[in-house]
């Protein structure tokens, strides 16, 4: 099962386990990622006075002569709310899944990511349905890929890896509450 198809389907089975037993809802796309040509959506579960569940999905698809970019890009995040859910500051613990695909001055970069960190947000109440929430986060990042140029083959190993700390999240979400 491919990433996409892997992270569809977690998502998928996440709304349906626990949306029924969530005491509110919330469904939210980060503005940042629009600006990047990166379609995505989240939903937050809120569980009791101070936990929520975070879950969004990413990716996109663009193409130019000199320039390509392909990823899709899964994160959960487990957030604990100072104040009340969906309101005020939070901070949480992420985690993503990615893969990548991108054709950079003549370099293709192609493999996978993943890491896992910890986040600090803050939501603004605009009224009872809709939200504004700011969020960044930083961990541990590891990434592995096939590294190479536009006129050479591809190698048969992975030729480049690292594990460094690096920003995972930033956002800049506009969040619709539901219920």
């Amino acid at each position: 099962m491919n990433i996409k198809k892997l992270a569809l389907f977690s998502f998928g089975i996440f709304l349906l386990t626990f949306s029924g037993h969530a005491q509110r809802i919330a469904v939210k796309t980060n503005s940042l990622g629009w600006l990047t040509a990166s379609p995505n959506i989240e939903a937050e579960l809120v569980f009791n006075n101070h936990f929520s569940v975070n879950v969004g999905v990413m990716g996109n698809y663009l193409k130019t002569p000199n320039f390509k970019s392909s990823f899709t890009h899964f994160q959960p995040e487990v957030r604990y709310w100072f104040s009340r859910p969906m309101v005020r500051h939070f901070i949480g613990a992420t985690a993503f899944i990615n893969n990548f695909d991108f054709l950079v001055k003549n370099k293709i970069h192609k493999g996978d990511a993943w890491a896992t960190g910890l986040t600090y947000g803050y939501a603004w109440a605009i009224n009872s349905r809709w939200n504004i929430e700011a969020t960044a986060g930083v961990g541990l990042l590891k990434y592995r890929q096939f590294k190479y140029g536009k006129e050479e083959t591809k190698p048969n190993e992975i030729n480049d890896k690292r594990t460094l700390l690096a920003p995972i999240k930033l956002g800049l979400s506009i969040a619709y509450i539901i219920k």
